[in-house]
């Protein structure tokens, strides 16, 4: 196995699990108009729902009408069974543990050769970009205010559904001024650490 048997959102999970994903797919939807953030009020609305992947489908199915803040779509999408079912895959090719590290021998190489290779060599034709996103996190988004928008805080996890969700989303501190970012792009931690923000060396 090596990083070129990996897709976009393989690579994106490995390397920063769940959000990480979720933030390909909506970088991607941003980038290309189909989706766009009020950086004043942090909030992503959809322009066009169009997706051309499960994920994208899942990120813009995230998207109300009246749009959404950016912290919480992340957290729903990284929730979704499309991400879920990108999980379960690497699982079931022995890179990522049950609980989602990259925490296996196997799965440790291949992440090591992703980060070595990030500078574009070997990257797909049109993915270079969103690869650096998969790979990097916030620091890989190559717009300035679209990184920033990323960069302003962690989102919460998203509230179970129900009667009683929309009251305790109101009550939740959605965005955490002055935190590392979504994830950081730290990626997973392989010394028992792990999910975006750990940021620990493989």
């Amino acid at each position: 196995m090596t990083d070129t048997d990996l897709d976009l959102y393989e690579t994106a999970y490995l390397c920063g699990g769940p959000r990480r994903v979720a933030m390909v797919a909506l970088v991607a939807l941003c980038e290309d108009g189909r989706a766009r953030i009020d950086p004043a009020r942090h909030r992503i609305s959809a322009v066009r729902r169009e997706p051309a992947d499960p994920v994208e489908a899942a990120a813009l199915e995230a998207i109300p009408e009246t749009g959404r803040h950016l912290g919480y779509t992340v957290a729903v999408v990284a929730g979704s069974p499309a991400v879920e079912a990108i999980g379960e895959s690497l699982r079931a090719r022995g890179l990522v543990t049950r609980r989602g590290k990259a925490g296996i021998l196997r799965g440790r190489s291949v992440r090591r050769g992703l980060i070595a290779t990030e500078d574009g060599a070997g990257l797909r034709d049109g993915e270079g970009g969103l690869r650096r996103v998969a790979i990097n996190g916030t620091p890989g988004i190559r717009d300035v205010e679209l990184r920033t928008s990323f960069s302003l805080g962690e989102p919460v996890s998203a509230p179970a559904r129900g009667p009683a969700s929309v009251g305790a989303l109101r009550a939740l501190p959605i965005w955490s001024p002055g935190a590392s970012g979504y994830d950081g792009g730290g990626g997973f931690s392989c010394d028992g650490g792990g999910g975006d923000g750990g940021g620990g060396a493989c």
